[in-house]
């Protein structure tokens, strides 16, 4: 194969906003767990044998999202393809991330514009089909949310990870750089860590999301 012509992109000046404090944390065991601490092999079994992981979210990660000023930009090649075990409907799974991830962009506080996913798909999802699921759900967001004045509508495009380039999964939001050893937001049962507070275009996180998505 002739390898692809190697395009850099370097993402437009942002105005630097204070990031919080460096932080590492885990999606918590069970209500009130302290995610801030590793847990144990029962807290970890606990997690595992649960029947929805739904109710123990990265909370802190979904609440950053309802005050993005500007963009989300996500990467992770297995958001969209939600296995946990034979039987399970694929369709569902991917419907509730959906409707998690987007719900935060409901909140008032949310005035960012632009929302992208980079991810992949199960064979009986499509790019276009993801797309317009994503697409019909931020359409009714719009019409039902006025924006801050001189704030475009809500944005949301979806490409799929090629050639599977990148192994971790990570977020940025405005200029603030989430990474995640799991799924973006906790939603797998294993035990997995994240951790926020880093500067995305100190780092070249965003110039890299860029790159990756003009392939």
């Amino acid at each position: 194969m002739i390898p692809k012509p190697s395009i850099s992109i370097q993402p437009s000046e942002r105005p630097l906003r204070p990031l919080p404090e460096k932080q590492i944390f885990r999606p918590p065991c069970y209500q009130g767990d302290d995610s801030s601490l590793f847990p144990d092999t029962n807290q970890i079994y606990s997690r595992r044998n649960a029947s929805n992981t739904h109710d123990f979210l990265i909370d802190v990660f979904f609440e950053a999202i309802s005050h993005a000023l500007e963009r989300v930009l996500i990467v992770d090649n297995y958001f969209f393809k939600p296995h946990e075990g034979k039987g399970d409907n694929e369709d569902e799974k991917i419907d509730d991330r959906i409707d998690i991830l987007l719900l935060p962009m409901e909140s008032r506080s949310f005035q960012a514009s632009e929302v992208k996913i980079i991810s992949g798909c199960d064979a009986s999802e499509t790019q276009r089909s993801l797309q317009a699921k994503l697409q019909a759900k931020v359409d009714r967001i719009n019409s039902q949310l006025p924006r801050p004045i001189g704030n475009p509508s809500i944005s949301i495009e979806y490409k799929i990870l090629p050639d599977r380039l990148i192994h971790d999964r990570f977020a940025i939001i405005d200029d603030e750089l989430w990474h995640f050893g799991g799924t973006v937001g906790g939603f797998e049962k294993q035990f997995s860590v994240a951790s926020r507070g880093w500067r995305a275009s100190e780092y070249g996180a965003d110039a890299l999301f860029h790159n990756i998505w003009r392939l």
